[in-house]
């Protein structure tokens, strides 16, 4: 198990044609494995690409909201409410409400674990080591 959709899919396309006959492996390559590879492919990188922007504006909205704490604490009366106990309650609830989407958001666009490998390098390698 690869752990990967794609490689596993992969696998298995090429299990079957490869039982065929040499033209059925080429066909399914061809017309199957390439076009679904490049698009599950461009699905997973625009997953990535979401999450980027996720992750930048929580940094954001986290900066935002400590700015805005900090401009309402400088008043006097919500200094001495958020010193008391259940100031320190109504905070604690806040931080834990914005942590817990944090981590729904990270549970939401969640990357699974893929490969893009670089194929000029790895031709490169593989003709030092036949030379």
């Amino acid at each position: 198990r690869s752990r990967s959709p794609v490689v596993e899919y992969a696998c298995g396309v090429l299990l079957w044609a490869r039982t065929r006959s040499l033209d059925t492996l080429i066909e399914a390559i061809d017309e199957i494995l390439i076009p679904v590879g490049e698009a599950q492919l461009a699905v997973q990188e625009e997953a990535l690409v979401t999450l980027t922007q996720q992750r930048a504006v929580t940094f954001a909205m986290a900066a935002l909201m400590a700015f805005m704490f900090g401009v309402v604490i400088s008043v006097p009366l919500f200094a001495e409410y958020y010193s008391t106990f259940a100031g320190n309650v109504v905070l604690g609830f806040v931080l834990a409400i914005f942590g817990l989407l944090i981590f729904a958001l990270g549970v939401i666009v969640r990357i699974a674990n893929w490969t893009r490998w670089d194929l000029v390098k790895l031709a490169r390698q593989q003709e030092r080591l036949n030379a």
